[in-house]
């Protein structure tokens, strides 16, 4: 194997793939050119818009797609999360020409990691059979161990986020709902994706449910359902301009 060059301008994924490591092009669940794929870039392009969250990246070639393309053309910054290696490793390569800095975690800790009664109770994983969901949801949870810390927190902490976009483990939606919600206090828009599922079927009840956000964009029969809420103060500014 040849020697690795080790500037300093190279992500990881550009020194595994020197090393070897195979990038192969996949398309993510919501293409660019999907409706929500159209919906979240729409959002991004804002000129208020200028730092996005998001959890759940894959492999960077589908809503992380969407949204850096729209921040390309506004000079805003994407940070995503995602738990998978590999997957985060294809991001990087993917939206290299993109400001987007891909973060290898989680964006909440397993401390409330939500047990089998509680996704019972809540009607489980859409038409998913028990025995299926259960061997998903112990397979999350043991990925999610491996990382000690949230990356949701400290990044609000840290910057004043925009627009966020939840999108990542599907027993894990609802308390990265949470932390948004107690940390993410600067936030303009929200978007969930899977609205009918256990991801987010609580978290968009909690946002249809409070006075304070309004649906910006919705199609609840696309897929598993999405929607984008807006903060009713900033949507009497999208409607007065």
């Amino acid at each position: 194997m040849k020697a690795l060059n080790n500037s300093d301008s190279k992500t990881a994924a550009d020194i595994f793939e020197e090393a070897g490591f195979s990038f192969d092009s996949e398309a993510g669940q919501v293409s660019p050119e999907s409706s929500y794929g159209k919906a979240l870039r729409q959002v991004a392009l804002l000129k208020d818009v200028h730092v996005a969250l998001e959890t759940g990246t894959w492999d960077g070639s589908g809503s992380s797609l969407s949204i850096a393309k729209g921040l390309k053309e506004s000079i805003g910054v994407l940070y995503t999360i995602e738990a998978l290696e590999e997957k985060w490793l294809k991001a990087e390569r993917h939206l290299s020409d993109y400001p987007v800095k891909c973060l290898l975690g989680v964006g909440v800790d397993t401390s409330f990691f939500p047990t089998i009664d509680d996704v019972v109770s809540a009607g489980g994983v859409g038409d998913a059979p028990q025995d299926e969901w259960q061997k998903w949801h112990s397979g999350e949870k043991s990925l999610a161990e491996s990382y000690p810390v949230g990356l949701i927190k400290p990044i609000c902490e840290r910057f004043k986020v925009d627009f966020v976009h939840i999108d990542g483990g599907e027993f894990l939606g609802p308390n990265e709902f949470k932390s948004v919600r107690s940390h993410c206090l600067d936030v303009k828009f929200i978007a969930l994706d899977d609205t009918q599922l256990y991801k987010n079927k609580a978290n968009y009840a909690d946002l249809a449910a409070d006075t304070a956000w309004k649906v910006f964009k919705e199609n609840a029969e696309d897929r598993n359902g999405w929607a984008i809420f807006v903060h009713a103060s900033r949507l009497k500014e999208l409607e007065a301009g």
